[in-house]
């Protein structure tokens, strides 16, 4: 399965990783955004930034369900940290995570875009580096994987003389 995911999806994408999207209201300087957890989101967290977080002195949700689980705390993040979060919730589901980001050519706009593509399938990602090689944007993109042959625990490399993975 290969799928797109542009930059506006982000937050929307996050729900599948425990975390729900409420206002970016509740940072005075709008730096940080609002987010409810389930304990998967806070799993994801955890793991992501290799922190343990103290589920009983977390400040308390908002709302109730977090993707149909129960929420069980809040927290704010800023934009990239949303963005690093979805990277790598994704490379735990998928081979490959593409992330691209670009201006269009033609349309004069400095506004840069970003969107993410992830597929299991070389064949798939592939084609798609191609895709961005023709396309009519000034782009760069970083590719996001593991490899078979590297020794690891989920998304954490083993360091090859201890066998320690923190």
């Amino acid at each position: 399965m290969s799928k797109t995911i542009y930059e506006s999806d982000y937050s929307r994408e996050l729900r599948q990783f425990g975390l729900e999207h409420l206002t970016g209201e509740s940072c005075a300087i709008s730096l940080r955004i609002l987010y409810d957890m389930s304990t998967e989101g806070i799993t994801l967290i955890e793991d992501a930034f290799s922190i343990k977080i103290d589920r009983q002195h977390t400040p308390k949700n908002w709302n109730s369900l977090v993707n149909g689980n129960p929420a069980i705390a809040s927290v704010r993040l800023s934009r990239g940290q949303v963005k690093d979060l979805l990277i790598y919730g994704l490379a735990q589901r998928y081979k490959w995570v593409t992330v691209v980001s670009g201006i269009p050519l033609s349309s004069g706009s400095q506004y840069i875009r970003s969107w993410i593509y992830v597929t299991n399938n070389s064949k798939d990602q592939q084609e798609r580096l191609e895709l961005i090689g023709k396309s009519e944007w000034y782009s760069g993109y970083r590719v996001y994987t593991t490899f078979d042959s590297q020794p690891r625990q989920g998304l954490e490399n083993v360091h090859a003389w201890s066998n320690r993975v923190r």
